[in-house]
């Protein structure tokens, strides 16, 4: 196993059954000592961040072969973690199995050569991935870039073969990669030739260069990069050259802060959005390089949190926004400035804030169910009503049988063991039923049909963090649901909804995704609308479940319900730095590298009601994250 860690590490046990060579066991006991492995290796690197569990099965599986380069077999246990069984590959299987019982904090990946250069076994490894992909067993890819899998292969093939490997949706690491030096010129060539396509491609995590110092590997083929006495060799010096010039850290475009004017000196306007290309430094000596206003604002070096520095310049009336342009560096190059804005608003004027958040959707079983998830943010405790509405969907145009006649649900505290804090059945049956009643009204929402005793309803109050629910129809049943979080605080709030997300099947016609969501206030606010598709296969969803391309089209409510905006694939936004950077920001799941056909939209909204559909492009079907973030 490959790993790392951060803690010293403690001798494990050692037996002595291990030091007769484990082919020598029988297949049970061969078991045992890997399990004993397994534990020992955890006790000694307790806080693992990565391990290569099974390294090259393709090419020097242990089942006696001969690896390259050895002069003897390898140990003989594939019988031991079940052959080949069924799937051709039961071994590695129960071996992943393993590890994620042994290592539940670990990232587990594979690791194996040979398969950019030919499609055969890029697919072979592709069927292995997947495999452990279905059970949830891995998460994360090593390929070996060796100069004997490179040299005379044509960068299109190797690419498409990476493509094919990356269409898995995981995280890509070159875990060893050398390039022979015959000459100087020769190794130059291919390092000009081979490094950017892996370092550049977005599935790409990062590169081990293998060798890179005489004496390690292929040295008689003069892979390394630097001479016995540390002098560099011309494929080092570009590769420092190609990091230091060509990978400048980027801030994202479109970013966009409110501050009132009665905020005092020191007070937190928001954090500056960046990313870093090539990841070889860290972003510092963040700077405000002019712009309208820099003086009445202050910018800390070593994270980008701009603060009021003169709180006197803030006037809503005379100077209603500003405009600051920052910069970034890495340590080895800085960005080129990029305009943030920075708007005031009249001490008068309450801050904007989302107050309902709703989404509609089919609900199913299993995987199928509906979840949603809320944070809430601020110093005191938040009254939040929570519905899931099934029957009084007649009187909106659903079908009776196509709704869900009698949802149920679930509400965990998220940072706490999701420990469950309420559920609910029939609304009704609550002891506070009257309030939930007149909570309804005071919010705004529609009241439930005078029949509809099964819609499910809470009315609590939480203090601030992290919830998720789980909807259910009572004994398995399957329908259309409406999912809605109401802010139902009566006075003033000091806590409010940063984020609401429901994950839902979204299918065709009534079953399509519809959320919604209010903004209260007298000024405008930032939002992040995102439905997210493929990265939801490396959370735990079937590849075949989720809803491979979703789409977003956003309305505004309250005039003619008029098309705000749209997306299909989120790169396609002109400010698609500034969507990433965000995510990254306020704490929204990243993206897998490969993930291009999720949708998601960042743009400021003036105080309305709003929808938004989720749906399959070409009318698919499957699974989908809807989420709004309040991304100020």
């Amino acid at each position: 196993a490959h790993g790392r860690s951060g803690k010293t590490p403690t001798a494990p046990a050692t037996r002595a059954s291990t030091k007769r060579g484990i082919s020598s066991l029988s297949a049970a006991d061969q078991l045992t000592e890997i399990k004993n492995w397994y534990a020992a290796v955890a006790a000694r690197y307790p806080d693992i961040d990565l391990i290569d569990v099974v390294n090259e099965p393709l090419h020097t599986p242990p089942n006696g072969s001969t690896p390259y380069g050895a002069t003897s077999p390898s140990a003989n246990y594939t019988a031991a973690l079940g052959g080949t069984g069924t799937s051709g590959w039961d071994w590695i299987v129960t071996a992943y199995q393993l590890a994620r019982t042994y290592f539940p904090k670990a990232k587990l990946l594979i690791n194996e050569y040979s398969v950019t250069n030919t499609a055969a076994s890029a697919q072979q490894y592709v069927q292995i991935v997947k495999l452990l992909q279905a059970q949830n067993l891995i998460d994360g890819i090593g390929i070996q870039e060796h100069a004997f899998e490179t040299y005379g292969v044509a960068t299109a093939t190797i690419k498409a073969n990476l493509d094919t490997i990356a269409a898995t949706g995981l995280p890509i690491y070159i875990s060893e990669m050398d390039i022979d030096g015959p000459t100087d010129n020769q190794q130059l060539t291919e390092y000009q030739r081979l490094f950017p396509l892996f370092w550049e491609h977005p599935s790409v995590m990062g590169i081990t260069l293998w060798g890179y110092r005489p004496g390690l590997w292929r040295n008689t083929q003069g892979a390394y990069l630097v001479l016995a006495d540390g002098t560099e060799r011309p494929a080092m010096t570009w590769l420092r050259t190609y990091f230091g010039t060509n990978q400048a850290p980027v801030v994202a475009a479109g970013q966009n802060f409110y501050i009132s004017e009665s905020a005092g000196n020191g007070a937190n306007v928001g954090i500056v959005a960046a990313r870093d290309p090539d990841g070889i430094g860290t972003l510092q000596q963040w700077k405000i390089a002019g712009g309208t206003g820099a003086a009445a604002f202050a910018i800390n070096a070593a994270n980008g949190q701009i603060t009021v520095a003169d709180h006197g310049a803030l006037n809503a009336s005379t100077t209603p926004s500003y405009t600051l342009n920052i910069t970034v560096s890495d340590g080895l190059a800085t960005s080129t400035a990029q305009a943030v804005t920075i708007s005031v608003r009249a001490a008068s004027v309450a801050p904007t804030r989302l107050v309902n958040i709703s989404t509609r959707a089919y609900c199913s079983t299993g995987n199928n169910v509906t979840i949603g998830g809320f944070v809430v943010n601020g110093s005191a405790t938040k009254r939040v009503l929570i519905r899931a509405v099934g029957p009084s969907l007649v009187s909106r145009g659903i079908g009776a049988d196509e709704l869900l006649a009698d949802p149920t649900f679930e509400v965990h505290d998220a940072l706490h063991d999701n420990t469950i804090i309420g559920t609910n059945d029939n609304w009704g049956d609550n002891g506070n039923a009257a309030d939930i009643a007149a909570a309804t009204v005071q919010v705004g929402a529609q009241k439930l049909d005078a029949a509809d005793t099964t819609s499910a309803a809470l009315l609590v109050s939480l203090a601030p963090g992290v919830y998720s629910f789980v909807v259910s129809g009572k004994g398995g049943t399957s329908g259309i649901v409406l999912l809605e979080i109401y802010d139902a605080d009566t006075a003033a709030p000091t806590a409010n909804f940063v984020n609401i997300s429901t994950r839902a099947k979204a299918t065709t016609g009534n079953g399509v995704a519809i959320g919604g969501f209010v903004i209260a206030g007298s000024a405008p606010k930032q939002i992040l609308l995102r439905a997210v598709g493929p990265t939801l296969a490396t959370l735990g969803i079937g590849a075949s479940e989720v809803l491979a391309d979703p789409t977003i089209e956003l309305h505004d409510a309250l005039h003619d319900n008029t098309i705000v905006a749209t997306n299909d694939n989120w790169t396609a936004n002109s400010n698609a730095d500034a969507i990433a950077a965000t995510s990254a920001r306020i704490g929204a799941t990243a993206l897998a590298f490969n993930d291009r056909t999720s949708a998601a939209l960042l743009l400021t909204l003036q105080p309305g009601v709003y929808s938004f559909i989720a749906r399959g492009a070409n009318s698919a079907n499957g699974i989908v994250l809807v989420e709004v973030y309040d991304a100020d």
